[in-house]
């Protein structure tokens, strides 16, 4: 176990001292802890906490993974971003069903790493996410065929 000491910081003036109301002896350099007094200092931060009521005006009482999830689902993401992520995940999904036929159509190029697009993205590596999600960018077209515009 190796301590880093750290720098010392310049003494106060005697202003600032004055200001800060702190005399210079109470200014002069602490003894190095020991562990026992870690744990003192532990016990008297927690029986401190202990007084505080569990649920204060910045901090709400503690939520259940359920809770969160519901929260999440019900109000945090924005109606038009849920919208636009339905959107955009119904695009991949046909996407990635045209292109599966496509590639059981012999058009697969020699060399590539993935071969089949998941059409479910829950269970994409970022590796193969990667792979897959550039190609379906630079594939995807408008209803009429045309390419969307760079931006």
């Amino acid at each position: 176990n190796i301590t880093q000491q750290q720098p010392q910081p310049p003494p106060l003036t005697p202003s600032t001292q004055q200001l800060l109301g702190v005399a210079s002896e109470a200014l002069s350099q602490p003894q190095p802890a020991s562990p026992a007094d870690h744990v003192k200092q532990d016990e008297q931060h927690q029986t401190q906490h202990q007084s505080l009521p569990s649920t204060t005006g910045r901090f709400a009482a503690p939520l259940s993974t359920a809770a969160i999830d519901e929260k999440m689902k019900a109000r945090r993401i924005p109606e038009k971003t849920q919208q636009s992520t339905r959107y955009g995940v119904s695009m991949w999904e046909d996407w990635a069903v045209n292109r599966n036929k496509a590639n059981s159509r012999n058009c697969t190029q020699v060399g590539d790493k993935y071969i089949t697009v998941p059409v479910q993205l829950k269970s994409v590596s970022a590796e193969e996410m990667n792979f897959w999600l550039t190609r379906f960018i630079f594939e995807i077209r408008k209803q009429d065929g045309t390419p969307y515009p760079f931006k």
